[in-house]
């Protein structure tokens, strides 16, 4: 894989990105939720991944984002 990706740009879907990088869907998976919580890539459901506008800037610092729930968290209001 050797793109020359740009802010917003699209990413390729998760099987063809794993199968290029030669891991599994999984790791991948797991590897993606790393990148947006750095704000590398930005997740959009049904939509796909994208490489973030800001990258670096982490609007999510403590991954909320990746709570379900978050009215069950401690303290919620």
């Amino acid at each position: 894989m050797n793109e020359h990706l740009q802010p917003g740009d699209k990413l390729p879907n998760e099987a063809h990105l794993a199968k290029e990088l030669n891991i599994g869907r999984s790791s991948l998976r797991e590897a993606m939720k790393l990148l947006a919580s750095r704000n590398i890539v930005t997740i959009r459901q049904e939509s796909g991944t994208y490489v973030a506008s800001s990258p670096g800037v982490v609007d999510d610092p403590l991954g909320f984002t990746f709570i379900p729930d978050k009215k069950a968290c401690p303290g919620s209001a």
